[in-house]
């Protein structure tokens, strides 16, 4: 029980959990434990699942060499596991918990599709290598901003 006191100093008593499902304003709950950790559960195997294949992308693909890319993705992992307390921020104050988890997953979906998108329309990366002449292009700044960009909202958005 939740005690809690009124204008004339009057205990008022109300139950923490309750189960009044007739009521339209109810939110939340144990009902909705399924739903966060299904989609908590999708974004870690995601996200592990996406580490080690975006570093062959980038070495593959981007022509970069691995210790530049592991760098890349370990600064880059270190800097979004600050998102989580912006998002919490943000949750609290504008949005609510509930529709920031919507949010993210709608987001997460439309970055994914975006990431794709890179591995399909050739202008994305850089030409692919001459292996008679071992000469091979490095990526431009605007083709690699466009993939970390999509790569971020990706992963920043399963962190909230």
């Amino acid at each position: 029980m939740e005690n809690s006191a009124d204008e004339n100093g009057n205990m008022i008593t109300k139950p923490l959990l309750d189960d009044d499902n007739n009521s339209s304003s109810a939110k939340g709950g144990f009902r909705t434990i399924p739903f966060i950790l299904a989609n908590e559960s999708f974004e870690q195997v995601a996200s592990y699942g996406l580490q080690p294949n975006m570093i062959l992308y980038l070495t593959r693909e981007y022509h970069l060499k691995m210790t530049t890319g592991s760098n890349i993705i370990f600064l880059w992992s270190a800097a979004t596991n600050f998102k989580p307390l912006l998002s919490a921020i943000v949750a609290d104050i504008f949005v609510g918990r509930f529709r920031m988890i919507l949010f993210g997953c709608v987001f997460s979906l439309l970055g994914v599709a975006l990431l794709w998108l890179t591995t399909m329309i050739p202008q994305t990366r850089p030409p692919p290598c001459d292996e008679s002449s071992n000469n091979c292009s490095s990526a431009t700044t605007l083709q690699l901003f466009l993939v970390f960009l999509f790569w971020t909202y990706v992963y920043w958005s399963w962190r909230n």
